[in-house]
């Protein structure tokens, strides 16, 4: 009803929509499955309510609406019947009198727009075009017009204006608009104006295949506000994955399933490095939020800002990024207070051996002792906190059991929390992702490089952004760049190609030369740039930065930038990138990717030994016909064990076999065995028995 008498209005010439009351803003959507999602959007002042509305656009459809309209100096402006939709094309069929004899330039000049049922202009189709122009031989009787983008409203039109806007008509001409054929396609609607209280509407009904658009108006007693900005909700369903087939050592079959709303699908090929061993805990603080160290927010629990549950202490705090207990008290001659217990977990394997990374933020010059279990001080790691309060170690602690945790305590009773900690059990392995000392440069030297070059013809990995890149021999860099609009442009700048890192920290060492010693900065960082995690480095009097840092906030697919305050010329002589990954960490090395149109893709030529796994990154067509990259999928690994064949060895006793353990040839555990390696297998049956065998793993 209300649509229809939006329609009325707009064809009666008069402005709808027009509220005292703000549209709503920040219109988002979250936890789409294909089926369903959840729309939320700012509270409006004053609002009493909300409308929503849901809808796809239907297919094709055209229809003739007959105007009889006329444009000249005494009515110069023009609105054609609204479509409920979106506009594809308008042909308007017209007859134009009062221009003969007249020069284009001086006939009635016309401007053809397009508009919502409010007469809110959205995009212009021509700038001008004179009615001298439409009627140079009496012959011309129609004027198509393309549609353009969506408007922020359910109703469009176009509206054509005789002159400038504001301006008085100028000009010879009467044009006599008779039909306007529309083919547009109409707005479907799963929820029309559908009330509701709050800032918050689940939507449910809907199809994968099927992209939708929503938008929201506010209540305010009998004021109606104009409608939100539209939100297209053209999302992908998540792309699933499916296991690998015909495993191989040197090829396997990457697997998905079909994504209803995909034009292609591109998936990559990774070699997966990890450390030996299991990694028991994992904590970043991603869920925390709500608070600082000074002034946290007290909580009930802190399972639901954790990834594992089961973290205690006698009065749970979180604030941004990190998660805590409170100060404690001495009551009764007992401390109350004042320590935190890790999940239990079993903690047996290594001899009970646990390596531990941790990013603390604690009381200054307290002392935080870390222990398994019951205390003793042979097997207690004891952190004395600097005055600024930001602890980062990694330690090693024993005396792990089968059902265990790990306590944290603060000698003086008082307020710690943890950004981040990792507890593993093996070998750590320093992964190097990027090294490089740029002997492919083999002329030129610092003060006269060789420029206008390719930069993937000189590094070991292709893939450096770099502005105006420049080579030495033994040296690849960077001219100077310069500041236009306000904005840094040219050269000062490198970054390294995206690499796989496992989230955490990681290591940079760099040796470069700077072209203002004494003068310039160098600023090195992961990822996005954050102030807090950057490192900076002042250029010395002879120019050379030689340094070893380690920088938090690695994650996959990042890269490291190098930056130059000044945007001044600088070349790096080398660099090393590494990680150090904890047992149970790993880190994704991109190898091959392939753009294809099925849903699965055989990847050759692998090294027998080697662990491989596969993401599928999904593309899709929007609005306008054009692929986009959706998201990438996590990395599905390649799994062996399900194709381990036996080498003669020791049988398997009758009893059922309860857990199965993997180690190499030397004794250490493997999670995950790589196809092409030999294993011993070691099967614990019910009885309490164990039976061995070697295996080649296929």
């Amino acid at each position: 009803m209300r649509n229809s008498l939006l329609c009325l209005l707009a064809l009666a010439g008069i402005p709808t929509g027009a509220s005292a009351i703000a549209p709503p803003a920040g219109l988002a959507q979250s936890g789409y499955d294909g089926h369903s999602l959840t729309l939320t959007w700012e509270a409006v002042e004053g609002a009493t309510g909300y409308e929503v509305s849901v809808w796809h656009l239907g297919e094709s459809t055209t229809e003739a609406q007959y105007v009889n309209q006329i444009i000249n100096k005494d009515n110069p402006v023009l609105y054609t019947p609204v479509v409920n939709g979106h506009l594809d094309k308008a042909v308007i069929n017209y007859t134009i009198s009062g221009t003969t004899g007249i020069d284009n330039d001086k006939t009635l000049p016309l401007i053809f727009r397009q508009a919502d049922a409010s007469h809110e202009i959205s995009s212009i189709f021509r700038g001008e075009i004179y009615m001298g122009q439409l009627a140079v031989t009496n012959q011309v009787s129609t004027y198509e017009i393309f549609g353009g983008y969506p408007v922020d409203e359910f109703t469009q039109c176009i509206y054509i204006e005789a002159g400038p806007s504001g301006s008085e008509p100028t000009g010879e001409g009467t044009m006599t608009i008779s039909t306007v054929v529309n083919t547009y396609r109409p707005n479907v609607y799963i929820m029309d104006h559908e009330a509701s209280t709050a800032t918050t509407m689940k939507v449910s009904g809907l199809n994968p295949a099927t992209n939708y658009y929503a938008s929201v108006k506010a209540i305010g007693g009998e004021d109606i506000s104009a409608a939100s900005e539209i939100l297209h909700l053209d999302s992908l369903v998540p792309t699933v994955l499916k296991p690998a087939s015909s495993v191989t050592p040197s090829s396997y079959t990457a697997n998905w399933e079909a994504n209803p709303k995909a034009s292609s699908y591109v998936v990559t090929n990774y070699e997966i490095i990890s450390a030996d061993g299991i990694c028991q805990i994992s904590e970043n603080g991603a869920k925390c939020s709500g608070g600082t160290f000074d002034n946290p927010t007290t909580v009930e629990s802190l399972d639901e800002y954790t990834d594992t549950k089961g973290w205690k202490g006698v009065t749970c705090l979180v604030a941004d990024g990190m998660f805590g207990v409170a100060d404690g008290a001495v009551r009764g001659g007992r401390p109350i207070g004042g320590y935190m217990y890790s999940p239990n977990a079993d903690f047996s394997a290594n001899n009970g051996k646990l390596n531990i990374t941790l990013s603390m933020h604690a009381t200054p010059e307290d002392v935080i002792t870390v222990y398994i279990g019951s205390f003793s001080t042979d097997k207690a790691h004891v952190i004395n906190v600097p005055e600024s309060g930001i602890v980062t170690e990694s330690f090693e602690i024993s005396g792990g059991t089968a059902d265990d945790y790990i306590r944290f305590e603060s000698k003086n009773l008082k307020k710690f929390f943890i950004r981040s900690i990792t507890v593993a059990q093996g070998e750590p392995l320093e992964n190097i992702l990027l090294e490089d000392s740029f002997d492919k440069a083999t002329s030129g030297t610092f003060d006269s490089p060789i420029e206008r070059i390719s930069a993937d013809d000189y590094t070991e990995m292709p893939g450096w952004s770099v502005n105006s890149a420049i080579v030495a021999k033994g040296m690849f860099g960077t001219f100077d760049g310069m500041i236009l609009g306000g904005r840094p442009y040219g050269g000062g700048t490198m970054v390294t190609p995206a690499l796989g890192f496992a989230e955490g920290d990681a290591t940079i060492s760099f040796r470069l030369q700077s072209s203002k010693p004494s003068e310039d900065q160098i600023t090195v960082y992961i990822g996005e740039y954050d102030e807090a995690r950057a490192k900076v480095f002042d250029v010395p009097a002879d120019g050379i930065i030689d340094e070893t840092v380690t920088l938090s906030g690695a994650y996959d697919g990042a890269t490291v930038h190098f930056e130059s305050k000044n945007l001044k010329k600088f070349m790096l002589d080398d660099i090393k990138v590494y990680q150090t990954l904890a047992p149970g960490q790993k880190s994704y090395k991109k190898l091959e990717s392939a753009t294809v149109n099925g849903t699965s893709h055989t990847f050759t030529g692998l090294e027998s030994g080697k662990t491989y796994g596969y993401s599928v990154r999904t593309d899709y067509l929007n609005f306008f016909g054009m692929t986009e990259e959706g998201a990438e999928s996590a990395v599905m690994q390649v799994s062996a064990t399900s194709s381990i064949e036996c080498v003669p060895g020791i049988s398997d006793s009758e009893s059922p076999v309860v857990s199965v353990i993997y180690t190499d040839l030397a004794g250490r555990r493997i999670i995950e065995p790589a196809p092409g390696s030999v294993v011993i297998r070691t099967a614990v049956h019910a009885d309490g028995s164990r039976s061995v065998s070697k295996q080649l793993v296929r």
